[in-house]
Parts: C-alpha cells; sequence; structure tokens
C-alpha cells in the first residue's frame, strides 16, 4: 500500500464521518428544535395561567377589607351588643325581683308546712315509742 493510497483511504474516511456528524448534528438540532418549540409552548401556558392568577395587590386588599368588614362588624356589633345586653339584664333582675316578691310567700308556707310535717312525724315518733315501750313493760307483766 502506497502512500497514495493512504492518503485516499483517511480523506474518504474523513468525508464520510464529516457526512456522518454532520446528519448527527441536523438530527440533534431538529431534536433540539422539536424540545425547545414544546418547552416554549408549556411555558406559554404557564405564563398565560400566571397572567390569570390575581395580583399580590389585589389579593392584599382583599384581605384587608375581608379583615376590616369582619372585624369592625364584630366590634360594632359587640358594642351594641354590651348596651342591649345592659338594659336586657336591668330588665330582667326587675323581673326577677317581682317573681321572687310573689314566690317569697309561697316558698316560706312551704318551708313552714315542711317543718310541721317533720315536728308532727317526731311527735309521732316519740308517741310510738312511748306506746311501744308501755306494751313491753306490760308483757313482762312490770305495769298492769
Amino acid at each position: 500500500m502506497g502512500i497514495e493510497q493512504n492518503i485516499k483511504s483517511i480523506r474518504s474516511h474523513q468525508t464520510s464521518s464529516r457526512a456522518k456528524t454532520a446528519g448527527e448534528i441536523k438530527a440533534l438540532t431538529a431534536w433540539t428544535v422539536k424540545h425547545s418549540k414544546e418547552n416554549n409552548k408549556q411555558f406559554k401556558q404557564i405564563g398565560d395561567a400566571l397572567k390569570s392568577l390575581p395580583s399580590e395587590d389585589i389579593i392584599l386588599k382583599s384581605i384587608a377589607d375581608n379583615i376590616k368588614i369582619v372585624v369592625n362588624g364584630k366590634i360594632d356589633k359587640l358594642q351594641m351588643t354590651v348596651d342591649g345586653v345592659t338594659n336586657h339584664l336591668k330588665e330582667q333582675d326587675k323581673s326577677i325581683e317581682t317573681i321572687n316578691n310573689k314566690i317569697k310567700p309561697v316558698v316560706g308556707g312551704l318551708d313552714w308546712l315542711s317543718t310541721l310535717v317533720r315536728g308532727f312525724l317526731w311527735v309521732g315518733g316519740v308517741a310510738a315509742a312511748a306506746y311501744g315501750i308501755l306494751r313491753v313493760l306490760e308483757m313482762i307483766k312490770i305495769i298492769k
């Protein structure tokens, strides 16, 4: 094999290598372009979705409005409720005192009756005990 033949072999090999490398580069480039387009499409969708979200200012304003309505509403209601409760409690105290004045005689009468019943039971118990003692003494023939 001569030098010329070696040179021809080397050149043909370089040419085929270049062609092969160029084909691979074209395929790689096509693949990259394809995926870049898909990524761009997805990034556009993500960007559109992010654009449709409310901004931080809108969110903060909404939260502030909600807090203002709820907190101030509850404070205002609480103030009205305290005044209303105060008046209601005063009226309730008057009603309770009126009812108490009407019930006191009944409760006192019930206490008196309860005490009277206990007294009768105590007296009856003493009488029964005395009668029992007398009957025992009669049975033993101490008393005739």
